[in-house]
């Protein structure tokens, strides 16, 4: 399963200006946290009325902090019948059972439908707070009244949430399979083992080419292999970098011999089918590929 795979519940992200109501979700958002709290291993987010009870509060528990109005909360997307909303326009801070849980937190926590939705708000908040001037003339920009977009007042410039497609390489030789993992200096920030961990050959789209173009460069540059055979396996969102994955399988198209990127890798390694890690528990399309790959069940 995938982070996104919510089924039988629907994602909903056309844009509406709904005004929030009380028992709707809120979606607290901070630098790459989110307002949680647990109940027996499960997420749990706040909602509106208590966000708005709480902020009203100064910090001692009286009844004298500004209390945003419900037309403060913008919406954000819904799932199935539930609504989410965040506060783009000032500060969140924690209340009640409610504390910052690490996006990390979001990847491993239950039910997966909360989990994406609270990724997908931080995404969308990050967004908001880092989309306020102008880039084109330095103006203060304000919000589209009917879709998802910030524009200028005075130059009429138009802003849209940034998605940046990216692809995942799973390289095939026989029965190897080609595994990385990152340079340490990839992730400086990571608060995760994400330069422990086995990955695949990965990296953004560049202007003017075809993701099966990426595809060929991003190998050659990572680990200087020629491949062949591309074949489109699976996509996925992921809000966790704004990101939006698409998945290919390949064949080395020339000797085994890896010439490694060592700004980027600090691994790149052939291993056999049968010497796999199992990593069936994860959410990730890099996860579900080396197990579709470990299980025999990669195209050909």
């Amino acid at each position: 399963m995938l982070f996104h795979e919510i089924d039988p519940e629907k994602f909903h992200n056309e844009y509406i200006p709904y005004t929030a109501e009380k028992n709707d979700m809120f979606i607290g958002c901070g630098k790459n946290e989110v307002l949680a709290a647990e109940n027996e291993g499960m997420i749990v987010l706040p909602t509106v009325g208590e966000a708005v009870e709480a902020f009203g509060k100064d910090a001692d528990g009286a009844g004298n902090g500004t209390a945003p109005k419900l037309s403060d909360f913008r919406y954000l997307f819904s799932i199935d019948e539930r609504r989410f909303f965040a506060l783009t326009d000032r500060e969140t801070a924690a209340f009640g059972a409610y504390t910052w849980k690490s996006m990390r937190y979001l990847r491993i926590t239950k039910p997966l439908s909360l989990s994406f939705a609270a990724a997908v708000g931080v995404q969308l908040h990050q967004w908001y707070q880092r989309t306020r001037f102008c880039g084109a003339c330095g103006a203060g920009l304000v919000h589209a009244d009917r879709e998802r977009m910030m524009h200028c007042p005075v130059c009429g410039e138009m802003y849209y949430p940034t998605i940046s497609p990216s692809v995942i390489v799973a390289v095939r030789s026989g029965e190897k399979i080609l595994l990385t993992k990152y340079a340490p200096t990839h992730f400086p920030q990571s608060t995760h083992n994400a330069k422990a961990t086995y990955a695949l050959v990965a990296g953004y789209i560049e202007i003017g080419e075809t993701p099966e173009q990426c595809v060929e460069r991003e190998v050659m540059e990572e680990v200087g292999l020629r491949v062949k055979n591309i074949t489109a396996w699976k996509n996925q969102p992921w809000p966790f970098s704004s990101t939006l994955l698409l998945g290919y399988f390949c064949d080395l198209d020339g000797p085994e011999r890896i010439t490694l990127q060592e700004e980027e890798l600090s691994v790149a390694e052939w291993v056999e089918r049968d010497q796999m890690p199992v990593r069936s528990a994860d959410i990730s399309l890099t996860s579900n590929m080396m197990e579709a790959f470990r299980k025999g069940e990669d195209p050909r």
